[in-house]
């Protein structure tokens, strides 16, 4: 499902700070509590305490209700200046500013940040009483803004800092790049600006209420960080290692779209089951009518059709999401809209992908150069029946179209029909461009 933006109002009157807490951050089942928390918090402490990114003064914009990246930070800089949009979130921080017992327990988080520090024991508490003592001020703060203090002017700092901020208030990259060509006004000469965030992201879920994303890529990132003047002095990408709550926040999601093009489906479902997770539209295509005839009938849930029950099962344990497995069921066949016959052929000066009977031809210029991002290769491990199959490694790969071509102008496509002709007489009347 396509994730509508989410407007700034909406943002302000539906964004719960007690509830995101709890469903991110909460000791061990928050969803950041894990591999996340811990990316973020050792790239924090290895900028702060080792990097000698220091100073007088840091401002940190889009600071929630969070403290977690600020533990490191307190040790290195005199003053820090939070803020945020949303004055839910204030006040949710100001609780724990004030020691009020309805606070959130940041309590793991500091034991864990003096652990890596080297400090144990009863320097938990020093050191939340030292985080509390160098914050200064919360600013009320919109990214969006020229000024995004105004009225209030903030003096350059030494080091801005902005996590799993910037994709939420920015529509598209554009807006995201004048973010950062903004906050250059806001960093003394010679200052440094850090993000964190995730990557390939489109939603993430508070309560039920569901807030969209700026899906970035790395590549696209570091164009908008050059775009807007800066020099990058480090980089850190790692993928996400628990996706077991995929449905609820989404980041490093991937490969996403509106619609997945599946070549070759033959009555199978298996390998659609989470790109319905993903994807608005799915068209399906096979050679064979009876591949097509077999899928039908799962479509329209006729008694003679094949059980997948236990395949859905399997997806929807690994995606986190328990016994819907119905809902999945449901959700996939929503989003097949067509079953198309498909023919593949390739010749030496393009490659084609042709889906009858009305014979749309897809066409790229040759050589085609695709990056492949991912590539898996594995031993087959029950062999028992080689006599049936005698494949022996089983191999995924991810490719990804070369930018490049999105600026090109289309193909010129000639001889493509509308008619139900055979096979040959629509590769023959098909020229290269």
């Amino acid at each position: 499902m396509a994730t509508t933006f989410t407007a700034q109002q909406q943002f302000i009157d539906e964004f719960d700070p007690k509830v995101y807490l709890q469903t991110y951050h909460m000791a061990q089942s928050g969803i950041l509590s894990g591999d996340f928390q811990e990316f973020a918090i050792k790239n924090l402490y290895e900028t702060f305490i080792k990097g000698g990114v220091r100073g007088n003064t840091l401002l940190d914009i889009g600071t929630g209700s969070a403290i977690y990246h600020l533990l490191s930070a307190c040790e290195v800089f005199d003053k820090i200046i939070v803020s945020d949009l949303l004055d839910q979130n204030r006040v949710e921080f100001e609780k724990w500013l004030k020691k009020d017992p309805d606070a959130f327990d940041w309590s793991h988080i500091i034991k864990y940040v003096c652990e890596l520090e080297g400090n144990r024991g009863d320097s938990e508490e020093k050191k939340a009483e030292k985080l509390r003592s160098k914050v200064k001020e919360y600013l009320k703060c919109d990214a969006l803004k020229r000024n995004p203090f105004d009225p209030v002017v903030v003096p350059p700092v030494d080091c801005l800092l902005s996590c799993l901020c910037l994709e939420t208030p920015c529509k598209d990259l554009k807006s995201y790049c004048e973010v950062l060509k903004n906050f250059m006004d806001l960093i003394k000469p010679g200052g440094h600006l850090l993000i964190l965030s995730g990557l390939n992201a489109t939603f993430y879920h508070v309560g039920d209420k569901r807030i969209s994303v700026l899906s970035s890529k790395k590549e696209n990132l570091e164009m908008a960080f050059k775009g807007a003047g800066y020099q990058i002095e480090k980089a850190v990408f790692t993928p996400r290692v628990d996706k077991t709550m995929m449905h609820v926040a989404d980041y490093e999601g991937g490969v996403r779209g509106d619609t997945l093009l599946d070549v070759g489906t033959g009555a199978s479902i298996y390998h659609l089951v989470s790109a319905a997770e993903v994807f608005d539209k799915i068209i399906v295509s096979g050679l064979l009518p009876e591949n097509r005839a077999e899928f039908q009938k799962w479509l329209k849930k006729d008694s003679d059709a094949f059980d997948w029950t236990h395949i859905i099962k399997y997806a929807c344990e690994l995606e986190g999401k328990g016994e819907d497995y119905d809902k999945k069921a449901e959700k996939l066949r929503s989003k097949v809209k067509e079953v198309l016959k498909c023919v593949t052929f390739i010749n030496e000066t393009l490659s084609t992908l042709s889906l009858c009977p009305q014979w749309i031809v897809f066409c790229l210029p040759s050589p085609l150069k695709l990056h492949i991002e991912k590539a898996v290769y594995t031993t087959r491990v029950d062999k028992s029946h080689v006599d049936i199959s005698d494949y022996d490694t089983k191999y995924f790969i991810s490719a990804r179209m070369p930018q490049i071509l999105r600026s090109q102008s289309p193909p010129r496509i000639e001889g493509v029909t509308t008619s139900t002709t055979s096979t040959t007489q629509n590769e023959k009347d098909f020229k290269s461009p």
